[in-house]
């Protein structure tokens, strides 16, 4: 335990140098305003997206874990995000994310979010959606995603509409996440289709 508090404690101080937004920044609140597609090559929005990149990869490298971070995480107020879905090799840029069908099954997961540190809630949300997106060369695309995927974009497209899984979540299973035995971790966040 006290090895576990340890590395706890390094990560929160090298976390504390990333750009990350933490609970209780008003920006996190803030819902994004669209990105015009005429405007998604500009240096602006490519130069967020390495940002995005730069800061995901680095809290990847401080915690182990990370899948999803969004302009607003990172001080923005526009519509854009990035995600790094299981098993995929590199992390890919979403602008003007929007869920164009929902599910009516039904899942639970206990979320993690970079903005609550190592705060976890069991959220339920559909099990599997689609969504409409611009990718960093404006060409738009329309995507059915599995479940874990699915659960991902959901998350991050309520933090541009300034929501956070606690306020979708079940307060009663609010854990402080500091295990750094990832076989016991991982047993924690199992994707559970629900009746």
């Amino acid at each position: 335990m006290k090895k576990d508090l340890a590395i706890f404690a390094k990560q929160i101080e090298l976390l504390s140098k990333l750009p990350l937004r933490y609970l209780g920044d008003p920006i996190l609140r803030y819902k994004c305003k669209q990105v015009p597609p005429s405007q998604i090559v500009s240096n602006k929005i490519q130069n967020l997206a390495k940002k995005l990149k730069s800061v995901l990869i680095k809290h990847r490298k401080i915690t182990g874990g990370g899948r999803g971070l969004v302009a607003n995480q990172i001080g923005g107020k526009i519509r854009m995000g990035i995600v790094w879905p299981f098993g995929a090799k590199e992390p890919e840029i979403i602008i003007n994310p929007e869920i164009t069908w929902r599910s009516k099954e039904k899942a639970i997961y206990h979320e993690i979010c970079m903005s609550m540190l190592f705060i976890g809630i069991d959220v339920i949300r559909p099990y599997s959606v689609e969504i409409s997106y611009y990718d960093l060369n404006g060409t738009k695309h329309q995507k059915k995603l599995d479940p874990q995927t699915s659960r991902l974009i959901q998350h991050e497209i309520d933090h541009l509409d300034g929501i956070v899984n606690l306020d979708r979540g079940n307060i009663k299973s609010t854990t402080l996440i500091f295990d750094t035995d990832s076989k016991k971790f991982a047993k924690k966040f199992i994707l559970k289709k629900l009746d």
